[in-house]
């Protein structure tokens, strides 16, 4: 009796353990910005192409919610051209965050949680003088 209820708890978690789900992946992109900056007479603000990626790890909690916890890494910046000389302001961020992820129907989901960002680089390379200058 007692290696029967020991096999029967075996298998019933096992069980829920194999339906859960838990997936692996990666999220590459590209990172477009303008920035608020507003620059004095005489420059122009250009746009900024930037790399945005991470990892994200997807848990099946319910069939139709899951958890997911993100890790990205963000370059983002602006550009600045008086039309001989540029200058750059790029910001490095690495977010993490926590998602809840609730599947609504077949390829559409909600997103919902909290994200904390971290701000790790702040620079400006500049054609105007020949340093770069740390704006952290």
């Amino acid at each position: 009796m007692k290696a029967f209820f020991i096999s029967f708890i075996i298998i019933f978690f096992s069980e829920i353990a194999l339906s859960q789900q838990v997936r692996f992946g990666l999220d590459p992109g590209l990172a477009i910005s303008r920035g608020k900056y507003e620059p004095s007479e005489g420059l122009d603000r250009r746009i900024f192409a930037g790399f945005d990626g991470g990892a994200l790890l997807e848990i099946g909690i319910v069939p139709k919610l899951k958890l997911q916890p993100e890790v990205n890494y963000s370059i983002i910046g602006v550009e600045l051209n008086d039309g001989e000389k540029e200058a750059t302001i790029k910001f490095r961020y690495v977010d993490v965050a926590l998602l809840a992820k609730l599947g609504v129907c077949n390829k559409v989901n909600l997103f919902a949680g909290p994200q904390v960002g971290f701000l790790t680089w702040a620079k400006r390379d500049s054609s105007f003088t020949s340093e770069m200058i740390d704006l952290k």
